[in-house]
């Protein structure tokens, strides 16, 4: 707890020092309004960040104990502070390899420095090193672990042995709670005949039709979507009234223009949200029909907007001001999300789990593998969308997609993401540019391997359709937004 104490203190205190505004509107408005939200907002953050040190720094002071109590040495509480301080390092530089491996975007959302200073290390890193060095880690661990259980029951201590019994049961669960990402099982259910077909739309933010090898794109990207447009009907002739997220889900989900359903932009007050026309959900509803949306922070506006579905997977408004707020500061931003990108983060800090520019792909597939699975077995038929930000801005996907077409030997500050998009200036400035100030080259091929990484996500999910033996009674659709 002291170390925890200490540790929060000063990332909280630099993480305000360090906090960029927006500008002096936003600022004055933030100010004059949200005070007092924006003090609870940092304190909340600061209360998950000492919670978690504590956690953490805890199991080097338990292992302490296990081995003072087993040899039956004087507790020494420097040591056992220097035993947490070791504990709580290890497991942060774990988690931050981990990330910048596997998903670098999630540390460059919140990082405030340059990317390249990160390159020599992210070099020296692959799975087989990760998978090692937490095989040894764990490894480690249970030895010593093992050997002071045995050395205890054998001196017949049976107080400390209970107590280090309690604390596995305790640390066992909360490490499987916070250390691992979601896995979603597909459930095994009797799957139900209907006559009306099941509908499923699979759709990612700003996938462009130009890169599909449907539409003749030189790079292999998109095999099972051709395979889809090949077996299925392929409309090429596509066009969106208002190129932002919520009119194009609205008109996709209406059949109407934005003047009809009154959606002209992505912010949108409670009123508009309550659509004056009819959507699809509520059309299939009419005919018997369960729905369902699954989205990341992309598809927010799927559960804003009132479209009728029974069943809502994703973020709240990120429109939201006060959801924006709760995100935090960078730095201790930074430090959550090494442990937030799992069901701990999805279920008690929801504002980080589904941090925008973080691409939640996998997750997403295997939470909708479920989702298919439970609906085959309702005793009516099913329209469900996975709506996702694989392709969307700043292409920042997993591992080993964004690095499967870009030049190996890339130093720039875009090598796992495009960058100059942190702050609304840097926005403005970059679309006043001409084209020789972006890494073109290295943005495409990043955006090219976020588009592969959304194939695999379809080819996945079409063969787990067929696998369960839904796809003779479902329309599959796979679209761009």
């Amino acid at each position: 707890m002291v170390m925890a104490f200490i540790f929060t203190g000063l990332l909280t205190v630099k993480s305000l020092v360090d906090f960029t505004m927006s500008g002096p509107t936003i600022q004055k408005e933030i100010t004059d309004n949200f005070f007092d939200y924006g003090i609870y907002a940092v304190a909340r953050l600061a209360c998950w960040v000492f919670l978690l040190s504590c956690y953490l720094a805890s199991i080097g002071v338990f292992i302490y104990f296990c081995i003072i109590s087993a040899c039956n040495w004087r507790y020494r509480w420097l040591l056992a502070l220097l035993s947490g301080i070791v504990s709580f390092v290890v497991i942060v530089l774990l988690q931050f390899f981990k990330h910048l491996l596997y998903s670098p975007s999630s540390i460059i959302s919140s990082s405030l420095y340059r990317n390249n200073r990160l390159y020599p290390l992210w070099e020296q890193l692959s799975p087989t090193l990760l998978n090692l060095g937490q095989l040894l880690l764990l490894s480690a661990l249970m030895v010593i672990i093992i050997f002071c259980l045995l050395k205890l029951i054998h001196h017949k201590r049976w107080q400390p042995l209970s107590y280090m019994s309690l604390n596995l049961a305790f640390f066992y669960p909360l490490f499987l709670s916070i250390g691992i990402q979601p896995n979603f099982e597909a459930i095994k259910a009797p799957i139900q005949t209907h006559e009306k077909p099941n509908i499923i739309m699979i759709g990612s933010d700003t996938l462009r039709a130009d890169r599909l090898g449907a539409f003749g794109y030189k790079r292999n990207l998109t095999p099972n979507i051709d395979t889809l447009a090949k077996e299925g009907v392929q409309f090429s002739n596509f066009f969106v009234p208002i190129a932002r997220t919520a009119p194009s889900l609205t008109s996709f989900l209406t059949g109407t223009w934005p003047h009809t359903h009154k959606i002209r932009d992505n912010y949108n007050s409670d009123e508009k949200v309550n659509l004056p026309v009819k959507t699809l959900p509520n059309i299939l509803a009419e005919s018997g029909y369960y729905s369902e949306a699954i989205t990341d922070w992309a598809g927010a506006d799927l559960g804003k907007i009132k479209f009728g579905f029974n069943k809502f997977s994703g973020p709240d408004d990120q429109w939201n001001l006060k959801y924006l707020m709760r995100q935090g500061p960078k730095d201790i931003r930074l430090f959550l999300t090494l442990f937030t990108q799992n069901e701990f983060g999805k279920t008690f800090l929801p504002e980080l789990y589904y941090l925008a520019g973080i691409p939640l792909t996998k997750e997403l597939e295997a939470y909708t593998k479920q989702r298919i699975s439970s609906l085959a077995s309702l005793n009516q038929p099913f329209f469900l969308t996975l709506f996702t930000s694989t392709t969307h801005i700043p292409f920042g996907c997993e591992y080993p997609y964004y690095s499967l077409y870009t030049d190996p030997t890339y130093l720039g500050e875009s090598k796992f993401l495009m960058s100059g998009l942190s702050t609304p200036s840097e926005i403005i400035n970059k679309q006043g540019q001409s084209k020789e100030a972006f890494d073109l080259k290295q943005i495409i091929d990043l955006y090219d391997g976020c588009v592969h990484d959304f194939d695999d996500t379809v080819g996945e999910l079409v063969n787990h359709i067929k696998k369960i033996g839904l796809d003779k009674n479902t329309i599959t659709r796979c679209s761009s937004f």
